[in-house]
């Protein structure tokens, strides 16, 4: 039921709206006489009415209003004329829920409009409901339940209100009593806590933790568990919470959207805390605003899916959150409450030391087995599985409730063993451990199986709706091209098969049902606009709509509007939304920011779309050279020429010194070397000769050695380093000695660097050494190098002396000093100036060993690693294995290995275990090898795992046992610990295909492809397509590669590219490929598109094309004139026209 605009103070007042209508309903189903006909919000009266019915005494229509604000006397007055004036014969009531004034307090009507008065006690209201429910259901004869079903109960029947009434279609008793009966038969089911530990939980949250606990909680578990079930049912015990914030999926800051979300929600309470600080920009300090917030006001706030803030290898929010519930939990009598949510496990560390960390685990075989039972009832499917089967089954799924209904859901269309043949590693006899990850796999597996069984519009309407990374309501679908089925019936089948979830705050997809339906509707790109297209005009109806006079309260709808406007490639349109949250949001960016281009494409084209939208006279200086660094990155079309223009309005006295810089490279770019100088002298004229300028010259300096105009380079870089008091002076002496020496003025290259030596307070100065020195080595005056870097060593303040040490002994290891060099290498160890000392120890341990010292290396370097003062001990572990085994000792290497494994602090170090089973394998031990690697992928808190998983599989395969290493590798890539997923499902397909299953290999190709947030995808889309060539599907191959270049984020274009055009040209599609290559270089600029020019000209000539071919390599060799290749490419080209 939607609440008008008069229910003001945001989700509270309509909270307590909709209470009071629930318990009206249920009075007027109780009432004597019975009523024979009643309409929710009917579409008359100029829609004055929430309720019209009647009776044998007549027809009654009732209003309902809500605010946590005060009612005035002057309003009521208002609203009672407008009711009265609507009324026909109607007997009307005015319901007021809330405070009022004073005036008030006697009146009881207004004309003929009745008058009734309630305070907004949400508690109240719902104990009130829930005692209605309790009569209703004795009359309807009705499992009774508890006390806390009921109120349970009460909240899912305000949702069900909430969207039902929407519909208007007058209902006579009887439907009615048989539609409240249906809801409240369902309603356990959506609302019911199954289990001891989610009942002890709730009350050890509501009772213990809202009254007298710390301000902040985490809730932790498993996906699927109902963490976020729990968390509603805590909220529903709160007289003022929000729905659950939740960072999205694919959002480029988790900290920053969950903010945003927050913001908008408290502004509608009426909470501005957090908006004003958004105002401010990026002055604006978000959280402490939110601190306040959660000290001042007795609320509950609920942060959904907080694991989306964690770094990848720890369980570290960033900081800024950190802090704030720090704070929090060490403010003296904080009234708000905080509840994070994850699904990872949280380390308890200083940020989280106070706060009450509780886990939400699976439920019981026991519990498990009733949970499955009600859903197996609730389908009238008990028949499909044995009662005796029941507490296996729950126990292998590790009492996963979402996993348990959505296993239901399937039974519908298959039997129980069918489902189960799709987890082998789950199901199969004999016991099993419990592991999550399976269980997650299984559960996409049956959503893939229920998905791959939809057709038609159905289909289509699961995916449109899947883009929506937030819930939606029914205008979100009211639009749909749906032919057969209205949009509102299939959302009915969706809800009905566990796809679609009915909240408070609207429709939201089962998280697994999203990933897969998005990964499916990416491969249609006109189908994917569409859908973006659907979603971004339902978020427009925010700012189109006339009554939307407080931009704030659309904060939320701004930032998915934007996301689905750029997907559907209509990001202009964002500053047509709102120029007052374009605004806002071009305030977001930090100015310590504008000198870096965003890496999210959705950003880029964000910042690019609203900054051009900005008339001039609006448009900062700091925001001209921002706009220009975003189109110079994203590069296409005439992106450079426009940059260039930007970048010139962005110049002046005041501006930063990385603008100069960017217009010196752009005139260069388009005007050349002329151009590029004056633009030099026009920055050093403003940027004087501090560190700024050194940038300037070093960067001149630079562009004029790249276009082989060394002398001229030379000129800048002297005048720069002659200049009074230049700072930064290694970097320019050190790039002039550079292009010195490859002019052959190696006695002039050697005397710059000299010169710089002897400045005094030179930063980096280590640098100069070393180069002086090894160019002083290649010119054969290694006693002078010598010399040079004892003296270096000596010199007061030097940093990096472990660089000084290892060059001065390579020197004595040229001149055959070998024990010179040993005794220099141990003062290094002992020199306490000396910071980073693991290079020095190898390289010392590897002269004792050339010096027939084997045993004095060990023991040197059982001494760095027993010091503690390594950073980094893992080389000197790998350098002792390696002189273990040279010397004949590989078990003493092996066993020196192993115990490292044992050590807290290497046990999560992969290397150790990947040199240890090398070495075994080189002893012909692999199946020690193999049970090495195996110890390894089970550390937990191992990152980068793929190449143990990798190597187990490979030694396994050398075994002949192909179908044990493909099952390996499946294993890696179902660990999310993993890293580089894409290289498992290579060498997973590599092994299929060399096993004789060459469609599998294909499949499992395609699996890589499909999964979500796979890096490097690129190898699979290129092996794939080579594979489908194998196996006489080249169109099928052309085909994913062509998808794989037009997708959003993929990298390697070039080398797609590559693969395309020899797949066309394989089956004799010559003309399209070079079709194809044309469109490529004259896209947006990509990576080594240099040898796209050639591979087209080649083409072209062997195609009889030669006047075309040499006009595009004339094109390549004036865009890339350094390269040889083309050069050469072109040389040989044009010949026979001389």
């Amino acid at each position: 039921m939607s609440a008008t605009q008069d229910n003001a103070g945001g989700p509270t007042a309509i909270r307590g709206y909709l209470v009071q209508t629930l318990v009206a309903l249920l009075k007027i189903a109780q009432a004597d006489p019975p009523f024979t006909v009643i309409t929710l919000e009917p579409a008359h009266a100029d829609e004055q009415f929430d309720f019209v019915w009647s009776n044998a005494q007549g027809t009654f229509a009732v209003q309902v209003k809500s605010t946590i604000n005060e009612f005035q006397k002057s309003a009521v007055e208002g609203w009672a004329k407008k009711l009265e004036a609507a009324r026909k014969s109607e007997t009307c009531s005015l319901m007021l829920v809330g405070n009022y004034h004073t005036s008030l307090a006697q009146v009881n009507k207004v004309g003929a409009v009745g008058i009734e008065k309630k305070n907004l006690d949400l508690p109240g209201l719902i104990g009130e409901a829930a005692h209605l429910i309790a009569k209703f259901i004795e009359t309807q004869n009705l499992n009774a339940g508890k006390a806390d079903e009921r109120e349970m109960i009460a909240h899912s029947l305000i949702s069900r209100l909430l969207h039902y009434s929407t519909t208007r279609e007058p209902l006579t008793r009887d439907e009615f009593i048989k539609l409240m009966t249906g809801w409240i038969k369902e309603a356990p089911f959506e609302s019911k806590l199954h289990g001891k530990q989610r009942s002890d939980l709730l009350n050890s949250f509501t009772t213990d933790w809202l009254l007298n606990g710390p301000p902040v909680a985490i809730l932790q578990g498993f996906p699927g568990c109902g963490k976020t079930q729990l968390a509603s049912a805590i909220a529903a015990n709160v007289p003022l919470s929000l729905d659950p914030i939740e960072p999205s999926p694919d959002a480029q800051d988790s900290s920053v959207d969950i903010l945003v979300g927050l913001a908008g929600a408290l502004a509608s309470e009426g909470i501005t805390d957090l908006m004003d600080e958004f105002e401010k920009g990026a002055d604006g300090d978000l959280f402490s605003a939110l601190l306040k917030v959660l000290r001042r006001e007795r609320i509950l706030i609920v942060v959904d899916e907080f694991q989306r803030l964690f770094s990848n290898r720890d369980t570290l929010p960033p900081v800024g959150w950190q802090d704030l519930i720090e704070k929090l939990n060490n403010s003296s009598r904080p009234v708000g409450r905080l509840l994070l949510i994850s699904n990872r496990a949280v380390k308890k560390v200083r940020w989280c030391e106070k706060c009450r960390i509780q886990e939400l685990k699976g439920l019981s075989d026991t519990e498990a087995a009733a949970f499955l039972t009600e859903q197996l009832q609730s389908k009238d499917l008990t028949s499909k599985v044995p009662a005796d089967r029941l507490e296996e089954i729950c126990h292998r799924l590790g009492g996963n409730p979402r996993a348990l209904a959505t296993l239901v859901e399937c039974l519908v269309c298959d039997s129980l063993e069918d489902l189960l043949s799709l987890a082998p590693d789950l199901f199969n006899t004999g016991d099993v451990e419990i592991n999550h990850d399976l269980v997650e796999d299984f559960e996409r597996g049956l959503i893939e199986r229920t998905l791959s069984r939809m057709e038609g519009d159905l289909l289509k309407f699961m995916r449109w709706m899947a883009v929506h990374r937030r819930a939606f309501r029914k205008e979100a679908f009211s639009e749909f091209p749906s032919t057969d089925v209205s949009a509102e019936v299939m959302r009915k089948q969706l809800i009905y098969r566990f796809l679609l979830i009915d909240t408070p705050s609207g429709n939201t997809m089962h998280p697994l049902a999203r990933e897969i339906s998005v990964t499916r509707l990416r491969d249609d790109e006109a189908e994917w606009k569409r859908a973006h297209n659907l979603a971004a005009d339902y978020h427009f109806r925010h700012f189109k709509a006339v009554q939307v006079k407080d931009a704030e309260r659309c904060i939320t709808s701004y930032a998915e509007l934007r996301h689905h406007l750029f997907e559907a490639g209509r990001i202009s349109e964002l500053y047509l939304a709102s120029d007052r949250l374009a605004q806002l949001a071009l305030s977001q960016i930090p100015k310590t920011t504008y000198s870096q281009a965003p890496t999210n494409n959705e950003t880029l084209e964000e910042r690019i779309a609203l900054i051009s939208a900005l008339p001039e006279d609006r448009r900062p200086k700091g925001l001209e050279y921002h706009l220009a660094l975003c189109l110079k990155h994203r590069n296409t079309g005439d992106d450079y020429q426009r940059a260039l223009f930007h970048v010139r309005r962005a110049v002046g006295p005041h501006a930063y010194y990385a603008v100069w810089l960017l217009l010196i490279e752009l005139e260069y770019f388009f005007n050349g070397v002329d151009a590029m100088l004056k633009a030099q002298d026009k920055a050093l004229k403003y940027l004087g000769t501090g560190s700024n300028a050194f940038a300037v010259y070093h960067l001149c300096a630079n562009l004029l050695g790249k276009d082989n105009k060394l002398d001229a380079a030379i000129s800048v870089l002297e005048k720069g380093i002659s200049k009074p008091g230049a700072k930064c002076l290694a970097p320019l002496a050190s790039l002039c000695s550079s292009f010195m020496e490859q002019t052959g003025r190696y006695d002039d290259a050697i005397r710059v660097l000299g010169e710089c030596i002897h400045t005094p307070n030179t930063p980096e100065l280590w640098k100069v050494y070393v180069q002086c020195a090894k160019l002083m080595a290649k010119m054969n005056r290694h006693d002078e190098a010598v010399a040079l870097l004892k003296n270096g060593l000596a010199v007061s303040g030097m940093t990096s002396l472990h660089r000084l040490y290892l060059l001065l002994a390579e020197l004595m290891v040229l001149d055959k000093k070998y024990e010179d060099a040993i005794c220099l290498l141990n003062d290094g160890i002992s020199d306490a100036r000396v910071i980073e000392k693991k290079d020095i120890y190898c390289l010392c341990a590897e002269l004792l060993v050339k010096d027939n010292r084997a045993e004095e290396a060990t023991v040197l370097l059982e001494n760095g690693i027993a010091s503690k003062s390594i950073r980094d001990p893992v080389p000197l572990y790998h350098k002792f294995a390696t002189i273990m085994e040279e010397s004949g000792n590989t078990n003493g290497g092996v066993e020196f290995l192993k115990s490292a494994m044992s050590h807290p602090a290497m046990s999560a170090e992969p290397s150790i275990y990947l040199v240890c089973a090398k070495q075994l394998f080189h002893t012909r031990n692999i199946d020690d090898a193999i049970g090495v690697l195996k110890r390894g992928v089970t550390v937990s808190n191992m990152a980068d795992k793929d190449q143990l998983y990798q190597m187990c599989a490979d030694l396994t395969a050398r075994q002949g046992r192909l179908d044990v290493a493909i099952g390996i590798l499946d294993s890696g890539i179902a660990d999310k610990s993993a890293r580089n997923h894409a290289y498992l499902y290579q060498t997973c397909a590599e092994l299929l295909e060399k096993a004789g299953r060459l469609d599998d290999a294909i499949e499992m190709l395609k699996k890589g492809i499909s999964a979500p947030a796979l890096a490097n995808k690129v190898v699979l889309f290129q092996a794939c397509a080579k594979l489908m060539k194998k196996a006489d599907r080249t169109s099928e191959g052309i085909e994913l590669i062509e998808k794989a270049i037009h997708m959003p984020g993929m990298t390697g274009h070039a080398n797609l590219y590559q693969t395309c055009v020899k797949l066309m040209v394989s089956v004799g599609r010559h003309q399209d490929a070079i079709n194809l290559l044309y469109k490529a270089i004259n896209g947006p600029r990509i990576g080594n598109l240099v040898s796209l020019y050639q591979l087209c000209a080649d083409l072209m000539m062997s195609k009889g094309q030669h006047s075309q071919a040499i006009s595009l390599l004339k094109k390549g060799v004036a865009l890339f004139p350094k390269d040889r290749n083309l050069n050469s490419f072109y040389e040989k080209a044009t010949e026979p026209c001389r």
